[in-house]
């Protein structure tokens, strides 16, 4: 009398629950069984009717607009079925909407497997793999905040203390060189970056003080300043061609 719509983790499990269903239903004429795996693939019914059972990724679902026909709609309409528990509370109502749509009957269970019920652990329910889940969640902001945050705060304060004075002829050039020598020691000092919440910042500002006594150096000592791509290199060349500095472009 209802249509069912089983939401599943991956495609792995969608393959052993559609095989299950199918071994079920086998038998049963009234029921007509479609799997949806892949996102760019388009569903074959344009509206739903009695017996029809979708099994999907919540991915390959999400964008996916199922109708249901009135006699559907009179038997109570489409029932969801959540084969997991999924990683936020924004997929939950996502999914569990779909029995809403444009004013709809339909209905949502949870039914999900979880190894540790097989070990007769009493307190394994939905309530409380939905608070597992909301627990996970909020211990994963907390470590954004805790410690992705710094990073990006000190990175960008370190790169305040750029100031390095380049001639204005080069300056283009010599800040697009510079920003892949930043790029490289930012690279360099990730894992120092990522631990600045545990560790004394005073050591990432001294490794920063020998960054910029580098640069400074190959500034004075190299007559093209930093650059030293050869992209980089040509552009320098133009710029002494457009400046009539012959020597110094045909030495690039």
């Amino acid at each position: 009398r209802r249509a069912v719509l089983v939401i599943c983790e991956n495609i792995a499990s969608l393959e052993k629950i559609a095989a299950t269903i199918r071994q079920k239903f086998q038998s049963n004429r009234n029921c007509n069984i479609y799997t949806y795996d892949r996102a760019y693939r388009k569903f074959e019914k344009s509206e739903l009717n009695p017996g029809d059972i979708i099994i999907a990724t919540n991915i390959a679902g999400r964008g996916t607009d199922l109708t249901i026909d009135k006699l559907l709609e009179a038997n109570g309409g489409l029932h969801v079925i959540l084969s997991y528990i999924p990683g936020n509370l924004r997929v939950q109502q996502q999914v569990f909407g779909r029995t809403a749509r444009g004013g709809k009957r339909g209905t949502g269970v949870y039914i999900v497997y979880d190894l540790r019920k097989l070990m007769l652990v009493p307190d394994i329910t939905i309530d409380f793999l939905l608070q597992e889940r909301d627990d996970k969640e909020k211990e994963r902001l907390q470590d954004i905040v805790s410690k992705s945050f710094p990073k990006i705060k000190y990175t960008r304060k370190i790169f305040r203390y750029d100031e390095l004075d380049f001639n204005a002829n080069f300056l283009e050039l010599q800040l697009n060189s510079l920003q892949n020598y930043w790029a490289l020691w930012l690279n360099e000092m990730d894992e120092k970056l990522t631990q600045v919440y545990l560790t004394r910042s005073e050591s990432i500002l001294e490794e920063f003080s020998k960054f910029k006594q580098e640069i400074s150096r190959n500034l004075s000592s190299n007559r093209f300043g930093l650059v030293i791509e050869p992209g980089e290199l040509v552009k320098l060349s133009q710029l002494f061609m457009d400046h009539k500095k012959y020597k110094e472009a045909q030495d690039c």
